[in-house]
């Protein structure tokens, strides 16, 4: 199986390598950017390799696709978005993303999701594409709204994380909602 690239005006989807190691890690070690991730600040360069080995996996398995957002210029990894959670015989995925927080605003999120979600309905045949969020996440909220994603409803205490529960918002985008953006 070849990994699938994808191409915006700005960026490449393509697979995230171990060769980004240091990139991933610098990404998910920032306090900021994993406050609503629902894990820990990674602690060393070592828990990077660990969710690469994870990404790669689930390719492999065909439990989802994780892919390296970089900007076309140098191809620096700069953030990851994919799909996870892949139930085959339901149609339905979970997409999950984070960018380095110097690209916060740029609207690259936006471009990556476009892309990325217009695969999930032409190539994978994806009925529902859904998407779970902490409630105090304002960027990400206002990502998934633009993008057509609709609130369904809230998970009470879904998540267990840095010592507590974590309530988040369920929100889904379904095929026949879908409008191609790009």
């Amino acid at each position: 199986m070849r990994f699938p690239r994808l191409k915006t005006t700005r960026l490449l989807l393509r697979e995230v390598m171990q060769s980004d190691a240091d990139d991933l890690y610098a990404i998910l070690s920032d306090p900021e950017v994993t406050k609503y991730y629902g894990m820990e600040p990674l602690p060393s360069k070592e828990g990077a390799q660990r969710e690469i080995d994870w990404y790669q996996k689930q390719y492999r398995t065909r439990s989802g696709i994780r892919w390296a957002i970089a900007l076309h210029r140098n191809r620096q990894l700069i953030g990851t978005c994919g799909f996870q959670n892949w139930s085959a015989e339901h149609n339905r995925v979970e997409i999950g993303y984070e960018l380095s927080r110097q690209f916060w605003g740029t609207g690259i999120m936006t471009e990556a999701l476009t892309k990325m979600i217009q695969y999930g309905f032409t190539v994978c045949k994806f009925n529902r594409i859904q998407a779970v969020v902490d409630p105090r996440n304002n960027g990400s909220l206002a990502v998934l709204r633009k993008l057509g994603f609709v609130k369904e409803g809230l998970l009470a205490e879904y998540e267990y994380t840095a010592g507590g529960y974590d309530d988040l918002l369920m929100f889904a985008l379904l095929r026949k909602n879908y409008r191609r953006n790009g």
